[in-house]
Formats: structure tokens, sequence, C-alpha cells
């Protein structure tokens, strides 16, 4: 018998040449096939034509990179493909029973693509999971349709999303690490209820949601929107009386809009709980009803940036804590085409200031916390019951400025409606650097109940006490306090009713002061006023 013998340097040998062998075996599995069958519907996956041609097996990768539009009425079983790339069209897959799902991936690369400009779109009983490690490049768009489930849940695996993903069916995610929504990219979550994934959201990405109202019942808010957002938008429609009701507050790092065209009001507290809207960027209430509260619990809406509102906004419930708070640091505008109603109530809290280019009636408190309120020329901001305004002692660094116009003469005006009779009233206005306050101090006496003034206060005096009149001269100026206050009655009947039972003092600063006035005795020291005599 012969006997060979091996040494340790043969059987190395042997070895490196085995794995050699299983390497090249298993990679002459995968192979790329490209849909070579042109566009259209009632395309047959099955029977191609592909090419290479063959019909793809598990383990292959899969690539369509034809312009226009392809859509499958027949597509293969449940499989396993190594990856799927939608290079340029719009691929729809519709399959008949029974459910298939498409595993992706999981071996190395990107194994799941859409490309700018193309579209997926998951249709009649298809869903496609993500293999464990599997990564995704969605820079174009995928659509899941009603029923259907994207998977990209798995273990090390990462959806980047650059483009959109229109959600009308699941989209499984919970592990804000596996979505990542980059700056620009788009969730448009249509439909009512379910849960929006979990992902981490860029400030400039955006969550959009439409809610389609039933004609009866509650509208469901979804789940999952206790995530930090960046832009976050809701657009309802339907019919009917009850509202859609928000289950959570809401944080978000860019804007936040509501488009509400359905009858139904968007509540934001439905119960005890209290809820917020937190936004860093804008917030817009585009049209319909914004409902803070419908309860007793306190709805309320933090703003750093701008604020916008051309609808309604509400307080229905017993809540007196509902409101907005702009809370920025750096300046903020404020604009309102629309109404706030009830108890809503309005906070500045920016040392930078808010500015306030609209008029306004505020149906309940306004309380500057800090910063200054300025109000554009031709503009009144009311506060319509009479409450004081809040956030006291006021200042140069805190008040309200009420902004002229020397070219035009207009005006801004503080207006406050209903001052309740035998109190006094501060009205904390200035312009911006000079602190200009005016007090009314109304009698037991007063004949009116429904005591209303207007506001405006200014430097710079002239001889008809309007912001475009003549100025006085400097030694005009020197002998009186350079500054106009303009203090009008919009009560019922004539200020003659209220005026003799009325008081008003007025502070300036120092510096205004002419060089010669405070050497004036007494008798000398007056107003000198215009327009109907009280």
């Amino acid at each position: 018998m012969k006997k060979i013998l091996l040494n340790s340097k043969s059987s190395l040998l042997t070895l490196v040449i085995a794995i050699t062998f299983v390497f090249i075996t298993a990679s002459s599995f995968a192979t790329t096939k490209t849909w070579n069958g042109g566009t259209g519907t009632g395309k047959n996956w099955t029977t191609g034509p592909w090419l290479p041609a063959g019909t793809p097996a598990a383990g292959d990768d899969i690539v369509f990179n034809t312009a226009g539009t392809i859509t499958f009425s027949t597509m293969p079983a449940t499989i396993a493909f190594n990856s799927l790339t939608i290079s340029q069209g719009t691929v729809n897959f519709v399959g008949g029973t029974p459910t298939k799902t498409y595993t992706l991936g999981g071996s190395g690369g990107t194994d799941f693509s859409i490309a700018a400009g193309a579209t997926l779109s998951m249709g009649a009983n298809i869903n496609i999971t993500l293999a464990n490690n599997a990564t995704a490049s969605i820079a174009g768009t995928l659509i899941v349709t009603t029923g259907r489930t994207f998977n990209t849940n798995g273990t090390g695996v990462v959806s980047t999303v650059t483009g959109t993903i229109t959600d009308n069916g699941t989209v499984t995610c919970t592990t804000a690490s596996k979505l990542l929504f980059q700056s620009g990219s788009t969730l448009d979550y249509s439909q009512l209820g379910g849960t929006i994934p979990t992902a981490t959201w860029d400030a400039n990405s955006t969550c959009a949601i439409t809610l389609t109202s039933p004609a009866s019942g509650t509208g469901s808010w979804p789940a999952g929107t206790t995530q930090s957002f960046g832009n976050f938008s809701v657009t309802t429609t339907g019919t009917g009386t009850n509202g859609w009701q928000m289950g959570n507050s809401i944080s978000c790092a860019g804007d936040f809009t509501l488009t509400n065209g359905s009858s139904r009001p968007g509540i934001l507290a439905n119960s005890a709980t209290g809820r917020s809207i937190t936004v860093a960027g804008n917030f817009t209430l585009a049209s319909g009803t914004l409902d803070l509260s419908n309860s007793s619990g306190n709805g309320v809406v933090n703003v750093a940036g701008d604020f916008s509102n051309s609808g309604v906004i509400n307080e229905s419930g017993t809540s007196t804590a509902s409101g907005i708070v702009f809370n920025g640091s750096s300046a903020q505008g404020f604009t309102s085409s629309g109404t706030m109603t009830n108890n809503v109530n309005v906070t500045i809290n920016n040392a930078a200031g808010v500015t306030l280019s609209s008029t306004l009636s505020l149906p309940a408190t306004l309380t500057l916390t800090s910063g200054i309120l300025t109000l554009t020329p031709g503009n009144t901001l009311t506060i319509a019951n009479g409450s004081a305004i809040g956030g006291s002692p006021f200042s140069a660094a805190k008040q309200i400025a009420t902004q002229v116009n020397t070219g035009t003469g207009a005006q801004a005006f503080l207006r406050v409606d209903n001052i309740a009779v035998s109190s006094s009233y501060l009205f904390p206005v200035g312009d911006g650097t000079n602190y200009l306050p005016v007090t009314t101090a109304l009698s037991s006496g007063t004949v009116v109940t429904d005591n209303s003034f207007s506001v405006c206060a200014f430097p710079g005096i002239t001889a008809d006490g309007t912001p475009n009149g003549t100025a006085f001269s400097a030694g005009q100026k020197a002998k009186v306090v350079d500054a106009v206050y303009t203090v009008n009655y919009n009560g019922t009947g004539t200020p003659n009713q209220a005026a003799a039972n009325t008081t008003l003092t007025f502070v300036w600063p120092a510096s205004l002061a002419g060089s010669s006035f405070a050497t004036n005795p007494n008798a000398l020291i007056g107003i000198a006023p215009y327009g109907p005599s009280p």
C-alpha cells in the first residue's frame, strides 16, 4: 500500500484553494437583472424581458433604468433579492393574491435605492422588508399604498431619505437611528389614525399630515407625534361638527403649519391634560379654526419664530391659561388677518422684541414678560375685556412701542375697551427707546360704563401734535417736553361725558425735558391739547 503524506505547507495551500472556490461559487449566484420590457401597463415580472435573459432569482440585483411608467400586474412570489434599484422613471408594483413580501439586501452596499426624480409605488399585496444590516437610499419617491408595509426596522438597518415617502399604509420603524429624514426630505402621511414611524428628523425635513375626517364621530390623531420633528404641517378635510383632536404635545425644530379646510376645528387640549405646540421656527394658521382647549386642559403655542394667523384661534373650554407665547431669542413678527376669541392669552417673552404688523383684538390678557411689543403705524392693538397688561414694572426695555410715520402721519395705537369704573389703567407705551406711559383714572362719577381709550405716544413735538406736523424749534423745545401723547376716547357719547371724571397722568424720561423746563413754575406747566376740547 502506498501512503501519501501531506506536510503543513501543502495543507495550507489546499485550504486557501478551498476558501477561494467557496467565495467564487457564492458570488456566481448574484446576477444583475435589468428590466428591458419598456413602459406601459400589464407587465409580467416573471416573463420579462430582462437583461441578461431569464427571470430574476433569489439573491439577484434588480435594476430599473427606463424613463416613463412601468406597471406590473403579475409579480413573483415572496422572495429575497440582493438589491433593488430604481434609477429613473416610475415603477408600480401590483400583485394579485396572496400578499407578497420582498426582502432586500443585507450583504453590503446600498440594498434599496430610488434615485432623485424616480418613483416606486408599492401597490396591492406588495410589501418590502429590509434585511438585517441592509441600507436604503430614497432620493426620489417611495409610495406605500393603503394596506401595504415598508419595514425598515431590522437589526442594523438604516434608511436615508432625501426625497419623499408617501405613507398611506404602514412604514414600520421604532428606532430613530434606522430612518433618517435629511434636509429637504418629506414624509407625506395621508391617513386618519395609524402611527407615524419613529425617525431622526433634520430641522429642514417635513412631516406633512393630511387628515380626512369622517362624516361623524371624532377624527383620530395618529400616534407617533411625540417625536422632535423638523417642519410639521397638518391639512384637514371632511365634513361634520366634531373636531380632530391632538393626542399629545408637538415639538418642531422648524415650522408648524395648520391648514384646516374642514368645518371641524382642530383641538389642541381635549381633556384636563394640557397640550402644547412648541415651534423653534414659524407658526402659521393658514385657515380654519384651532381650538386651544375644549376642556379644562391648557393649550399653549410656544413660538420662537414668526407667528401668522389667517383663521380663528379659539378657546371653547374652561381653561384660563391657554394662549400664545412668543419666546424667541431674535426679533419675531406677528401678523393676524384672522381672529382670537374667548380665553386666548398672549405673552411676550423675547428680549429681542416682537413686532405686530396688523390690527388685532385680544380677547383675554396680554403679558409683557420681557422685551418690547412694537405696533406698526396705522394699526391698533385692542385689549377687548379691559384686563390689565401683565408684567409690570415696565420700562424703556419692556413696553408697547406705538410707532408713527413722520411722512404720512400714520400712528399706531394701544386701545383698551371696557375699562372698569373707579379704576386706574396703565398704558405702558413708548417709542421703543423712550418709555412714555399714560394712566387713565376713572372716578365713580363716570357717566358711561363702556369706557374705551386709545393711546399713542412718540417723541418729536410738533405744532399740531401730529407725527408729520411742523416741528418745534430748538428754542421752543427748551421750554417743553419733546413728546406728543395722543389719547382718544372711543366709548359711548362724546369725550365730554367721561373727561370730567377722568384723570390722565403722563410720564416721560428726563432726556426729553427741555433745558429750561424744570425751571418753570408749576403754574406754567400744563398740557397743550389738540382736537376736540374736553
